[in-house]
């Protein structure tokens, strides 16, 4: 497990504490846009959502970064990749090889902490399958923490923007209730969600 300060797990029972005198009361308007939001979350087309948080109000203050952010791993317009991909390359191009190195500088992109590393770690067996590799992992071991990631030729292609990783190796991924697959996906642009088909 990689090393983390600000998680529950680690903070002392006077830090807790403070967490719980902390508590509001949900209220009636915030179970109506928690089930709003996760009908949508769940659905086969994401657009919907996406207008969803753009115009949902105040009722969960915290929830359209959230989902702003859950649209940003979608493949992206530019290169196909989504950001935490891009955050992973981009790590592993800048010298952070050791894979707790790349996790790490990873997440100190984040505004709010995204993801374990066990998670960062599928992503990363993602990146090193298909036809054209964007990242090696040596050894080939399924213990992260001893890992090494590489880019690849086609990785830093993809990086670069000159090739794009679904032309390259294809996609077969849920999203949320959206599932991503070569024939059938859309691409985060920023600002909305476009659909992509391929015959």
């Amino acid at each position: 497990m990689v090393p983390g300060d600000d998680y529950l797990g680690p903070q002392s029972p006077q830090q807790l504490a403070a967490l719980f005198d902390q508590r509001t009361p949900v209220t009636p308007a915030q179970v109506t846009a928690g089930k709003q939001a996760w009908t949508l979350f769940r659905a086969a087309d994401p657009t919907a959502l996406v207008g969803w948080t753009t115009s949902s109000g105040t009722a969960l203050p915290f929830l359209s970064d959230a989902l702003l952010r859950f649209f940003e791993e979608f493949p992206s317009a530019r290169e196909g990749l989504g950001r935490t991909e891009r955050q992973m390359l981009e790590a592993v191009a800048a010298g952070h090889e050791a894979f707790v190195d790349a996790f790490q500088a990873s997440q100190a992109r984040e505004a709010r902490f995204f993801m374990g590393d066990l998670t960062f770690w599928v992503v990363a067996r993602r990146l090193a399958a298909g036809p054209n590799p964007l990242l090696l992992v040596e050894p080939n071991t399924e213990v992260p923490h001893s890992a090494r990631l590489k880019l690849t030729d086609a990785g830093r292609d993809v990086l670069a923007g000159k090739a794009d990783h679904i032309a390259l190796n294809g996609i077969d991924r849920w999203v949320g209730g959206t599932h991503l697959t070569t024939q059938l996906h859309w691409r985060w642009d920023g600002k909305e969600l476009g659909v992509r088909v391929r015959d």
